[in-house]
């Protein structure tokens, strides 16, 4: 009977990241006292505010506290906004992985990040179209075209759902929604040519899908 990996959380860990220090092992739990945590903004959190809760101290824990246990998700440079809001710098599909996979695949060919590698030597033929913000780069369109072979039987909806994982949920400083199934069809699929040879004026880096922010 085959057997197919349950959807994972792909996301990178936080230790495999810049920024982690080096004295700790790997990217473990992080517990902190419920009583501790506090509110940035300087007024009652509305419906679609993007901010991450931080800490007011850092209390000692005791049995019988309550506390909250959390596991790191990525590093990232904080972005203040004025009125409190804390949200993470740069682009979820700077960090997603692929986990195993991708270890596996450095080790394979001697290098670190072979797929980031690759991507930066990839020349985009045709304009691919889309609004609002850059959504997609190259090298989280390989990372899309290698996870279908382990979630064989998921559509686009499913595969672009898993791979960036927990960092969809990330309050970055730019809004950043999953890209559509069309979005990866016209980059990764039969539609519209994405990587492939250069054309004139394409931008080897990132290319334009529709994302919406919250």
């Amino acid at each position: 009977m085959p057997s197919y990996p349950v959807s994972p959380l792909l996301a990178s860990d936080a230790a495999d990241g810049a920024g982690w220090p080096p004295d700790l092992p790997g990217g473990g739990l992080v517990a902190i006292r419920v009583a501790d945590l506090a509110c940035p903004v300087r007024r009652v959190l509305r419906e679609g505010d993007r901010t991450a809760l931080t800490t007011a101290g850092a209390g000692r824990i005791r049995s019988g506290d309550l506390v909250v246990f959390c596991k790191p998700v990525v590093i990232a440079p904080a972005v203040v906004r004025r009125d409190g809001h804390v949200q993470a710098g740069g682009h979820p599909a700077d960090h997603a992985r692929l986990g195993v996979l991708e270890q596996q695949l450095d080790e394979m060919t001697g290098q670190h990040d072979t797929i980031g590698q690759v991507a930066a030597q990839v020349k985009l033929a045709g304009k691919v179209k889309g609004t609002c913000r850059r959504s997609m780069t190259t090298a989280l369109t390989l990372r899309a075209v290698l996870l279908m072979t382990l979630m064989p039987e998921a559509d686009y909806t499913a595969l672009m759902t898993a791979l960036p994982g927990d960092l969809a949920g990330m309050p970055w400083h730019i809004p950043f929604a999953v890209p559509t199934a069309t979005v990866l069809s016209n980059l990764a699929g039969s539609g519209r040519p994405g990587a492939g040879p250069a054309a004139a004026g394409d931008d080897p880096g990132r290319v334009r899908g529709r994302a919406r922010g919250p």
